[in-house]
């Protein structure tokens, strides 16, 4: 049962709707025509017409704004009574009038002039203000029975039976409409995310709303359909696909609180409604968007705003309509990737196991300290730590016929391809000292051949920098190039033997022999030579400190009376430690020999 107040209210709001109606076309029309004539450059009637045209729309709004501050029940509150319904149209007639006999005079000024090409747009304008008149006046004596002594039920009873007679022709009242909201109002509503495009369903019951929205629409190029009832809404758009809904909320049978609710609770809950209604209290808005309404659009019509909000709409389509191609996009890549991890799994599980399988050949490949104990002449040791799981380092000590070939090399980057090559260049290293190819210049040669045409059937872009040492009876013969060459003498007396031009890069050119070149030297007893890589003297500690050639002929001097395997852990110890927990990032490999 309505409450006193609640009656007033809905017989406030119920007048607003019906007057602002005819306001509504007023201003429409007016505002329509004017913005015809300047985008057609119909100067000669923008001279005459816009003028007058643009004092309908200015009085308009003058009427519109005079309506809602005499029927808004706040600032008559604020005034400290509640005027009667009929104080409150002796008030407005007094107010408006005056003013709607000016639109209609002005109106037949347009007529008058008989080149007015748009005579049907004015005729609708007069026909609009007449029945403002009507509304102002005769038609209000049914709301005399009603003031705020009779008893609530009395005048809830009185209110339906006029609103269903006079105006609605037995269809929903607004009362109908204030109850549904009610209603709704226990229902939790999420806000969706809405989609754009360019078909439009404007559901409106009053004929005049429709045409001039639909006309307006039109000129905006958009493809408009029509429904007359929350019904037939619900109807179109189950059997039509539509971006976008502008819903009047005061119409027969179904109204716009209950069509926005059916729709945001179905399949359809994603399609933008943009609420119009003449309905003005900020509790019938707030309630439209948390409802899952898009936007709210009040009557009469600013057709700037309504434009700017469709488009805004539209936008957010665009953006949804993108977002579900990316979506889409990136489910179908996800569903790639997985696929690809599966076989990258498979091949990740056969890698290992051919990594495993390299790691543990290297590993056998290596000279064995066993290999090394018994070599004459002098005293051998070797150290090899890759970075990854397979290196590309290399070192060799192959005795041969009372001679003993030493090579130390450094496979450019690490990993399953430099330990490829690495091996190749031991097995073709061992084959040719085997056939007694036994001159450096030569064997550097041949190697360097063999090496060049595998890696180009393996389009390998890997070389290597590669020294050989031929020791015999205490003399040394050094060829090819690679890092520095340590000679700790027994006296403590430190050398250092450049290889830059004792030799030239594996793998990059084909024919190297001419840039091969020797170096002897004389061992004596507890003289010390270091080989090593350029990963030993670059590991770097936590500040980036590289450990260097300095400190590592410190090292092996301090520790030249120690035997050629003391020696390497020593300079592995305080390798070590100068490391620190920084990630060593290549490849350590170093070889020690003693004169004995």
């Amino acid at each position: 049962m309505y409450e006193k107040i609640e009656i007033t209210i809905a017989l406030l709001a119920y007048w607003r709707h019906e007057l602002f109606g005819p306001l509504n076309i007023i201003q429409g029309y007016s505002g329509l025509v004017i913005e015809e004539l300047e985008e057609e450059n119909r100067f000669s009637e923008i001279n005459k017409f816009s003028k007058t045209l643009m004092e309908i729309l200015k009085i308009g709004k003058d009427i519109q704004a005079i309506i809602k501050d005499t029927l808004e029940l706040e600032i008559l509150e604020e005034q400290g009574r509640l005027y009667s319904i009929i104080e409150l149209r002796s008030i407005l007639e007094k107010q408006t009038i005056p003013k709607v006999n000016l639109i209609e005079q002005k109106a037949q000024e347009i007529l008058a002039i008989d080149e007015a090409v748009f005579s049907t747009d004015i005729e609708r304008i007069l026909k609009a203000a007449s029945k403002l008149k009507v509304l102002l006046g005769e038609d209000v004596g049914w709301l005399k029975e009603y003031s705020p002594t009779v008893e609530a039920h009395q005048a809830q009873e009185q209110l339906r039976e006029k609103l269903e007679e006079t105006f609605f022709e037995n269809r929903a009242s607004l009362l109908d409409v204030e109850k549904s909201l009610n209603e709704i109002k226990s229902h939790p509503h999420n806000k969706c995310i809405r989609t754009k495009g360019l078909k439009i369903l404007l559901v409106d019951n009053n004929r005049s709303n429709q045409e001039l929205l639909y006309r307006q629409l039109d000129r905006e190029q958009y493809s408009v359909s029509l429904a007359e009832s929350g019904e037939d809404a619900l109807q179109a758009i189950a059997e039509e696909d539509f971006d976008l809904v502008l819903l009047d909320i005061v119409m027969p049978g179904l109204n716009g609180y209950q069509v926005l609710d059916r729709l945001k609770r179905s399949q359809w809950k994603h399609i933008p409604v943009i609420m119009i209604s003449s309905l003005t209290e900020i509790e019938s808005i707030t309630k439209c968007i948390e409802m899952g309404a898009e936007d709210y659009l009040p009557k009469p019509f600013n057709f700037t705003l309504l434009r700017a909000k469709i488009d805004a709409c539209l936008e957010n389509k665009k953006l949804r309509d993108q977002e579900k191609i990316y979506v889409s996009r990136l489910a179908l890549a996800n569903q790639e990737i997985a696929e690809l991890n599966k076989q990258l799994a498979v091949e990740n599980n056969r890698l290992s196991t051919e990594l495993e399988i390299t790691r543990q050949l290297q590993k056998f490949i290596l000279p064995q300290d066993s290999d090394l104990r018994n070599i004459d002449g002098i005293d051998v040791a070797g150290f090899m730590e890759p970075a990854e799981e397979v290196g590309g380092d290399y070192y060799d000590v192959h005795p041969r016929n009372g001679s003993v070939h030493i090579s130390i090399g450094d496979v450019t980057g690490h990993g399953l391809e430099s330990g490829l090559l690495m091996i190749m260049v031991q097995t073709a290293m061992r084959t040719l000292i085997e056939s007694e190819q036994t001159d450096q210049k030569t064997l550097l040669n041949t190697l360097n051949h063999v090496i060049v045409d595998n890696a180009r059937k393996l389009k390998s872009h890997r070389n290597l920098t590669l020294s050989l040492l031929n020791y015999f009876n205490g003399n040394l013969s050094i060829a090819g190039q690679h890092e520095d060459i340590i000679i700790v003498r027994s006296d403590g007396q430190v050398e250092s033997i450049d290889t830059t031009y004792l030799g030239f890069p594996i793998g990059l050119e084909k024919n190297i022999k001419e840039f091969i070149d020797q170096r002897q030297l004389n061992l004596s007893p507890g003289d010390v030579v270091a080989l090593y890589t350029d990963g030993v003297i670059e590991a770097e500690n936590n500040q980036g400190e590289s450990y260097g050639v300095q400190r590592l002929c410190e090292t092996v001097c301090s520790n030249r009376s120690h035997s050629s395997q003391l020696i390497i852990e020593k300079v592995i110890e305080d390798l070590k430690g100068h490391i620190g927990t920084s990630q060593v990032l290549d490849d350590m490999t170093l070889l020690v020999l003693k004169q004995k």
